[in-house]
């Protein structure tokens, strides 16, 4: 996989991480960055166990300069307790050699808070 070939899914999450990462680093808005395939590939499982269902939209813009790619991404999360929202966030990314090597996100953790049960 290039950057020359978005979009992915997050179902594919532990593969894209598994195929696409060596060693590298992943950073949430100002929190402190996680380092390493395995703490970061944990992290993702982790999360998507907390969730009964997530559904990526289509990437409505992603931009590629060099080896930095910037994606906008909307995710769709339904809960273990049938709660729904959508998390909006801009991801950036740099390559090395086909590979992820940094990827930091940015949103709005208020985003987490939105979640209405469905009736």
């Amino acid at each position: 996989m290039t950057p020359s070939s978005p979009p992915w899914s997050a179902a594919n999450t532990s593969k894209l991480l598994s195929a696409s990462r060596r060693t590298q680093r992943c950073r949430k808005n100002l929190n402190p960055p996680r380092r390493g395939l395995e703490d970061l590939v944990a992290n993702e499982r982790a999360a998507l166990a907390r969730q009964k269902e997530i559904a990526t939209r289509p990437v409505d813009f992603y931009a590629i300069d060099g080896d930095r790619v910037v994606i906008h991404w909307i995710f769709d999360f339904t809960t273990l307790d049938g709660r729904r929202f959508a998390l909006d966030e801009i991801s950036l990314q740099r390559w090395e050699n086909d590979k992820i090597v940094a990827e930091r996100f940015y949103y709005d953790p208020a985003q987490f808070r939105v979640a209405d049960p469905v009736s």
